[in-house]
């Protein structure tokens, strides 16, 4: 008899062996479409897509750079080139290509978004800072830009900028577990012991199953007695 956990893998490893066939199979389409019609930017573009999706970053390059010989203007392919550069670890000429996106198109969100998390990545952080502020103000309403700042001032030991930046973001977004139990660490930090035991109970009635969730809060119960010794 095949134990649950081992039922479930063989399940997961079926499901992403067809999703990788069908994006094999939509590589030879963007493939014979390339063949077909040449100067169509976005066939470029869309194949890229999908090898970016296999994890295939140097080829997905090959065909963002194709893509933008043949449309120059399109924002969108400077940002997902930037996208792989990352993936690479080649920030700084993923900076450029951030940059190059924003240039084209300085009124969307994630452009900025992104290229604060590359700089972060190198520890840029000032920076970083003043790129998901861009964000912020060109899309208030996303949480994820309030989450990734809150991060960075967590990062910085500015925990009380931190604690408002996760509150602001768990108001955009109450159903999100990762949230709750950011905003449980950093006021762990403080010593709000009691404030951070019901952020972590909140985020583990959200999403009971991670794990992450259940072993900082056990670590936490185990340690919290102990602080100044």
């Amino acid at each position: 008899m095949i134990q649950p956990f081992r039922r479930t893998l063989n399940i997961l490893t079926i499901i992403l062996t067809k999703k990788i066939d069908r994006l094999e199979t939509a590589v030879e389409q963007y493939d014979l479409a390339i063949q077909k019609n040449p100067e169509n930017s976005d066939y470029y573009f869309n194949k890229a897509i999908v090898l970016y999706k296999l994890n295939r970053f140097e080829e997905a390059l090959e065909f963002y750079d194709s893509a933008i010989q043949k449309n120059t203007q399109i924002s969108d392919y400077y940002f997902s080139k930037a996208n792989a550069l990352k993936r690479l670890k080649r920030f700084e000429e993923a900076l450029e290509f951030y940059d190059s996106a924003i240039q084209k198109n300085p009124q969307d969100s994630d452009y900025y978004n992104n290229k604060a998390i590359t700089l972060d990545l190198i520890d840029r952080i000032e920076e970083a800072l003043e790129h998901f502020d861009q964000a912020i103000q060109i899309n208030p309403e996303d949480s994820t830009f309030y989450f990734n700042k809150a991060n960075i001032l967590y990062k910085m030991d500015k925990f009380e900028e931190a604690l408002k930046y996760y509150g602001l973001a768990i108001q955009l977004d109450p159903q999100d577990s990762d949230y709750y139990n950011s905003k449980a660490n950093t006021l762990q930090k403080i010593y709000r012991f009691e404030e951070a035991q019901i952020y972590y109970d909140l985020a583990i009635q959200l999403n009971p199953s991670d794990v992450k969730h259940n072993t900082v809060n056990q670590i936490f119960e185990d340690s919290k007695y102990n602080t100044f010794s």
